[in-house]
């Protein structure tokens, strides 16, 4: 039942939480994430930002196949990965954002930089003159590379989304500092590039 709304770019998927909406797409090769590089951007515009919603997620708890949690929670958004499906979870806020307010645009980013063992999340309002700086936290172990399915707009049929996202986009390697500017496009956003 998910429906759709002017987006940030052209249109975007509308998420009504109490209809509990989500879109999914079956695990594969194409969507898992494991110890890669990987950089993952969306557009996200809440209706209500009151209790914990979820925003991309690969994350199922029967089977011990937790992976990634792209999310809003407690005042910030957040991202949380497990690198062995089971405990040893590592949590990310975008802080240098500060909270997010329900009704605004809001560029987010998130890589995992396998190289450097780097983990970043990065959030910003769409009109704000440059992308917001990285949060970081040191990350040796990598993602999880699960069988659950590849979600937007829920985890696992709870944490719904109530609002709209636009544009995920999902790379097997870092964006360049220039490549993410380019996507933000100065807060009008741009479709995804030829990179």
């Amino acid at each position: 039942t998910v429906t759709s709304t002017t987006g940030n770019i052209g249109n975007a998927a509308q998420f009504t939480a109490a209809n509990a909406e989500s879109l999914s797409r079956a695990s594969s090769s194409d969507v898992q994430f494991g110890d890669t590089d990987f950089t993952l951007t969306t557009w996200v515009n809440a209706a209500d930002l009151s209790v914990e919603r979820t925003i991309v997620a690969k994350y199922l708890t029967a089977g011990d196949q937790r992976e990634l949690v792209i999310r809003y929670v407690s005042s910030r958004f957040n991202i949380i990965v497990s690198p062995l499906g089971t405990s040893g979870l590592v949590s990310l806020n975008a802080n240098n954002l500060g909270a997010p307010s329900a009704g605004v645009w809001y560029f987010l980013v998130v890589y995992h930089d396998s190289v450097s063992n780097t983990l970043a999340i990065s959030a910003t309002a769409a009109g704000s003159p440059s992308v917001t700086a990285f949060n970081t936290v040191a990350h040796s172990t990598g993602v999880f590379a699960g069988s659950g399915s590849f979600q937007v707009g829920a985890r696992e049929a709870t944490a719904y989304w109530d609002g709209a996202i636009d544009e995920v986009g999902f790379w097997r390697r870092v964006l360049t500092s220039d490549e993410i500017t380019e996507l933000y496009q100065g807060g009008s956003g741009k479709t995804c590039c030829p990179f």
